[in-house]
């Protein structure tokens, strides 16, 4: 077998694989242009609160339930004790792809068991 052989044997074996990688790059740009674009939908939701040395933490997953990205989510929680605002607090989310969840925490003083906590996306942005 000569050389030349060889060298178009594994010119067409590159070849193809090149082609092959190509209409899958492609095939992902088409089903992102087809597929649904529901707007950016970010949602928070506060877990139970725990006891940290002096203070109260409280874990909230802030979740996108939209196909766009959403920027720069704020966060916010307040504790409401005997209908008084005692704490409040607010915490950014810089970028929240679609469908995509992050954790932050909260830190209160007073225990958010023995009043109302409520914590809500008060801002984003869309691209």
């Amino acid at each position: 077998m000569s050389a030349e052989r060889r060298r178009n044997g594994a010119e067409r074996t590159v070849f193809a694989v090149s082609a092959a990688i190509l209409l899958a790059v492609v095939a992902l740009l088409v089903v992102d242009l087809v597929g649904s674009d529901d707007p950016a939908a970010p949602v928070a939701t506060a877990s139970d609160p725990r006891r940290v040395e002096d203070a109260f933490v409280v874990p909230v997953e802030v979740g996108n339930e939209g196909d766009a990205a959403a920027f720069d989510v704020e966060v916010r929680a307040t504790l409401t004790l005997d209908g008084v605002t005692e704490e409040e607090g607010a915490v950014v989310v810089p970028f929240l792809p679609g469908h995509a969840t992050e954790e932050v925490v909260f830190r209160f003083t007073t225990d958010p068991a023995d009043g109302e906590l409520e914590v809500e996306v008060t801002s984003f942005a869309v691209p």
